[in-house]
C-alpha cells in the first residue's frame, strides 16, 4: 500500500479559484460604484449655468404649515419653465417634487408629511433639458412659514 501525500490543493486550481474571486469582487465594485453614480446624477448633481440662472426667477408668496400638509404658492417670474424643486425642511430635503411651472405661471405645491412646528423651508429649483437635471442651488429660497 502506497501512501500519497496530501499537502493541499494543486497549484492550478489554486490559480483558477484566485483568478476567479477577483473578478467576481472586481464585477460587485464596478455595480456598486455605477449604481451609486447613476444615483446621484438622477438626483441633480449637474449645476445650472450662467444662462439658466439668469433666466430663472421665482418667487413664494405664502408658505402654510397645517397639521403634518405644507402648502406653498410658487410664481414663475423668469423665462423658463421650472421642472421641480427639492424641498429642504428641517428633517432633510424632500424627494424631488415635479411641477412644470410655466414661465409668467404661479401653482400650489402641496407636501405632506411636514415635521412638527416647522418654521421655514428652502425651496431649490430644477430644470431638465435634454433628459438631464440641472439643480439651480444659487436660485434657491428660503421661506418662512406660518401656522394655520
Amino acid at each position: 500500500m502506497r501512501m500519497r501525500n496530501k499537502k493541499g490543493i494543486s497549484p492550478l486550481i489554486a490559480t483558477v479559484l484566485l483568478i476567479g474571486f477577483t473578478v467576481a469582487l472586481g464585477v460587485m465594485v464596478y455595480l456598486w460604484l455605477s449604481g451609486t453614480l447613476s444615483l446621484q446624477a438622477k438626483k441633480g448633481d449637474v449645476q445650472c449655468g450662467p444662462n439658466d440662472i439668469a433666466e430663472l426667477e421665482f418667487t413664494v408668496p405664502s408658505c402654510i404649515v397645517n397639521n403634518n400638509e405644507l402648502t406653498l404658492q410658487v410664481s414663475n417670474q423668469g423665462k423658463k419653465r421650472i421642472d421641480g424643486f427639492w424641498i429642504a425642511m428641517e428633517n432633510g430635503p424632500t424627494p424631488l417634487l415635479p411641477n412644470n411651472i410655466k414661465a409668467g405661471s404661479e401653482e400650489k405645491i402641496g407636501i405632506t408629511g411636514a415635521p412638527a412646528g416647522l418654521e421655514s423651508v428652502e425651496l431649490i429649483p430644477v430644470i431638465i433639458e435634454n433628459s438631464v437635471v440641472k439643480t439651480c442651488a444659487s436660485n434657491s429660497v428660503k421661506v418662512q412659514c406660518t401656522s394655520s
